[in-house]
């Protein structure tokens, strides 16, 4: 999914008139989403460059990495 396809990078300025009329509360959920959705969109990448890393890591640990890596992945809204 590209990111930059969203409203919020193409028409800038709508989203500015919006924001005044938001409920404070609302806005700083929706931030909140927003930086986490970057977070995992950065992390996502990495995980996959550390793969090679986990060879050396027990069956159990590489179950949860994967799983670590997988939640990164929807997070990030690569799914």
């Amino acid at each position: 999914m590209n990111n930059f396809n969203f409203p919020t990078f193409k028409q800038p300025g709508k989203v500015r008139k919006i924001i005044p009329q938001i409920p404070r509360e609302n806005l700083l959920d929706w931030m909140r989403h927003y930086f986490n959705l970057g977070i995992y969109s950065l992390l996502y990448p990495i995980g996959g460059i550390i793969e090679n890393l986990i060879a050396k890591i027990s069956e159990k640990q590489r179950y949860y990495y994967h799983r670590w890596i997988e939640e990164w992945k929807y997070g990030s809204g690569g799914d």
